[in-house]
C-alpha cells in the first residue's frame, strides 16, 4: 500500500501477525494492518533463552494502523509493538503509528523484566478516539530501563480504557523520557494535564525522568 508492502490478515485471527522468537531479528520498512485482528501487530517473545528468545530485536520505518489485541478499549491486551517475557535490548525507531489502541505495549515479564529499551523518533497514533496508551510500558514488572527520546505523540488518547493517556511506565526501575513533543499540555477548559505517578497525560514513576519535553497549549 503506498511505498510499503504491506501484511494485513485481517477476518478473526488471534495471532500477532509477526511473531518474532529468534534474536537480532530487524523488520524494516513494512506496512502492517491489524484490521479485523486481535492478536497485534509485531511480538517480541522471549522466554530467557529456554526455548527461544527475541533480544536484540529492532523495528524500523514501519508503518502501523488498525492494531489492538484482545481488548478493544484497553492497552495492557496488546496493540501494534508487543514485549513479552524478557526480550532485552529492542529498538523501535523511525515509525509512524496511526489508529492503533496502544502503540508500544510491555504484555508481561513472565520470564525477567525486559532491559534497555529505546523508542525514539517515532509518530505515535495522534487520533484521541482510536487509541488508549501510546506507549503502555505496566505489564508485569514494568521497564527495567527504558529510553523515550524524540517522539511525537498527537491527541491525548481518549477511546475510553482506564489507562487514556501518552504512556503507562508504572513500575519501571529507571529510565528517560526526553526530548519529546505533546500535543497538548494544557487541556481544554484550562485544566493542565500532569506526567508523574498519578498523572492524567502520562503515569510516570520518580524513577523515569523528563528533561527537554514540550508540547502546546489549547
Amino acid at each position: 500500500q503506498g511505498g510499503l508492502p504491506q501484511l494485513k490478515v485481517g477476518g478473526t485471527t488471534t495471532q500477532a501477525i509477526i511473531r518474532v522468537r529468534a534474536p537480532g531479528v530487524m523488520i524494516a520498512n513494512l506496512g502492517i494492518n491489524g484490521t479485523g485482528a486481535t492478536g497485534g501487530g509485531i511480538r517480541f517473545d522471549d522466554d530467557g533463552g529456554t526455548t527461544y528468545a527475541s533480544f536484540a530485536g529492532s523495528v524500523l520505518g514501519c508503518h502501523f494502523k488498525n492494531c489492538r489485541g484482545t481488548s478493544a478499549t484497553e492497552a495492557s491486551g496488546g496493540g501494534a509493538v508487543n514485549l513479552s517475557g524478557a526480550p532485552w535490548q529492542i529498538l523501535i525507531a523511525g515509525n509512524r503509528f496511526y489508529t492503533n489502541l496502544a502503540d508500544v505495549v510491555l504484555l508481561d515479564t513472565t520470564t525477567s523484566v525486559p532491559k534497555d529499551i529505546v523508542i525514539r523518533d517515532n509518530f505515535f497514533s495522534p487520533v484521541a478516539a482510536s487509541t488508549n496508551c501510546n506507549i503502555y510500558g505496566a505489564g508485569g514488572g514494568g521497564f527495567a530501563y527504558v529510553e523515550i527520546d524524540n517522539n511525537i505523540f498527537g491527541q491525548l488518547p481518549a477511546i475510553g480504557g482506564t489507562a487514556d493517556r501518552y504512556m503507562d511506565l508504572t513500575g519501571a526501575d529507571a529510565g528517560m523520557v526526553t526530548r519529546n513533543m505533546f500535543g497538548a499540555l494544557v487541556a481544554e477548559g484550562g485544566g493542565e494535564v500532569t506526567f508523574e505517578a498519578s498523572g492524567t497525560a502520562a503515569l510516570i514513576p520518580t524513577t523515569v525522568h523528563m528533561a527537554g519535553n514540550y508540547g502546546q497549549f489549547v
